[in-house]
């Protein structure tokens, strides 16, 4: 059996076999639901009209937004320490206060910081002495080991002249630079 035989379309009854709808009235449609009792929903449509399924006599509530009055705060869900579901009320005007407070916190701390890292610096100091030392004592290396393979000697001594050479330019050029001084300096407070 076709399903439309067990429900008809409503517009393709034949009118005698419809249902008569009764007759009301404006004033006692507004008696009965009230102009102000419903806000956001206005009054259904004319039975007159022909409704967005283009069926006569259909009433259908319209929704008409309104604009949003000021809250009086913000309700959220939370759990508690024992992990309990708590609803908590957020008052707007007490996060505005929260917030100026933390904001004037924020900024005593940056002015204790601030002296705090004036007082540091003066008090510290860093110390490169000893990188220096090391950096002028290879230098000097590098320099008699190139004397020593400039005055001839050997084949082997040569040889072995040439290898320590290598390595002592090699541990020199490693080492003068201004990160292994930073990385191997000493700093002293005062």
């Amino acid at each position: 059996m076709n399903i439309q035989v067990l429900h008809p379309n409503p517009a393709q009854i034949a009118p005698e076999r419809q249902r008569p709808l009764p007759e009301v009235s404006d004033t006692a449609a507004r008696a009965i639901t009230g102009a102000d009792e419903a806000p956001g929903v206005t009054a259904a449509a004319d039975p007159g009209e022909a409704g967005e399924t283009g069926l006569q006599g259909e009433r259908r509530d319209r929704y008409a937004p309104q604009e949003k009055g000021e809250t009086a705060g913000l309700y959220r869900l939370a759990k508690d320490e024992e992990g309990n579901p708590v609803i908590l009320f957020d008052d707007p005007k007490a996060a505005e206060k929260e917030k100026a407070a933390r904001e004037e916190e924020a900024a005593e701390a940056e002015e204790k910081k601030a002296e705090e890292e004036k007082a540091q610096e003066s008090a510290t100091t860093i110390d490169t002495d000893r990188v220096d030392r090391e950096i002028e004592e290879l230098k000097e290396q590098v320099e008699e080991l190139e004397q020593r393979l400039n005055l001839g000697g050997s084949l082997v001594d040569a040889e072995e002249v040439q290898q320590e050479l290598t390595f002592a330019k090699i541990e020199l050029h490693l080492k003068d630079n201004d990160t292994y001084r930073r990385a191997n300096a000493q700093i002293i407070s005062a």
